[in-house]
């Protein structure tokens, strides 16, 4: 499975799960660990309200504890 935002290969998890993550409110479909963590969390930060800058924040240290 390939990645809707990217188009590169979906790898599989740690944990065995290889169906990628949601894409929304990006796109509809799956997404890439990266894609994940570099673009649709800061997407659903920002529209939960949290600026531009938080939303950037928050998105690379969830990034980092679930590297």
């Amino acid at each position: 499975m390939n990645c809707c935002i990217c188009g590169n290969p979906i790898t599989k998890e740690a944990s065995g799960w290889d169906g990628g993550h949601n894409a929304y409110p990006l796109m509809e479909g799956r997404c890439c660990g990266t894609c994940n963590a570099t673009l649709v969390i800061q997407a659903r930060l920002k529209q939960m309200g949290y600026s531009r800058k938080q939303a950037g924040a928050m998105a690379q240290a969830l990034g980092e504890t679930n590297g």
